[in-house]
Parts: C-alpha cells; sequence; structure tokens
C-alpha cells in the first residue's frame, strides 16, 4: 500500500503506530421489517482503512456526491476499500471529499 502511495513503507508504518486499534468487526443483519430500517448518522470512518462486505444485496453503503447521498449497490463476491481518516489526516494527501462528524 506504501508503494502505491508513493510512500516509504516505514512511513505509514508511523501512521499505525500504537495500534490503539489493530481491527474491529461489525455485522449488521437485515431488518426483516424494512419499512422501520434505521440507518447510521451521516459519518466518516475513523480507522485507516474499512473493508466493507456488504451482504444480502443491502444498499448499506451511501456516498455523498455533488451534495446528494447515492446508494451503492452491492455487487456479488465483492469488498470495499475505504480510505479512513486516519490516512487522510497523518498524511494529508487523500483530502478529496467532505468530511462529516458523525457525532
Amino acid at each position: 500500500m506504501a508503494k502505491s502511495l508513493g510512500m516509504k513503507g516505514e512511513d505509514l508504518n508511523e501512521v499505525f503506530d500504537g495500534g490503539e486499534q489493530a481491527m474491529s468487526m461489525y455485522y449488521n443483519p437485515k431488518c426483516p421489517q424494512e419499512g422501520v430500517v434505521m440507518g447510521l448518522n451521516p459519518h466518516t470512518d475513523l480507522a485507516g482503512l474499512t473493508i466493507l462486505s456488504q451482504q444480502n444485496e443491502v444498499e448499506g453503503l451511501h456516498i455523498k456526491k455533488d451534495g446528494a447521498w447515492i446508494s451503492i449497490t452491492p455487487l456479488p463476491n465483492a469488498i470495499v476499500i475505504n480510505v479512513g481518516d486516519m490516512l487522510e489526516f497523518d498524511l494529508g494527501i487523500f483530502c478529496l471529499g467532505e468530511w462529516v462528524d458523525g457525532s
């Protein structure tokens, strides 16, 4: 990953130094009552990377483009890798989007 970012490996290691959170996993099952589905507030992911596997054809991922929220249709057997805030802020090279306070 460091090479593709034009960095030395040890520079990227510094971003993740300390290891406060090496990995967390969440599973949000499909709601059986579609009319009462609740989602998360708009937010950004704090980690360095988020690896997302959208299961059961649930369109749970949305991105904000040109001021409008767009649902991302899951692709079978695919994963989505998001660059998180830790890389955006620490490296200062990925600040392409709008930061959303999820609190």
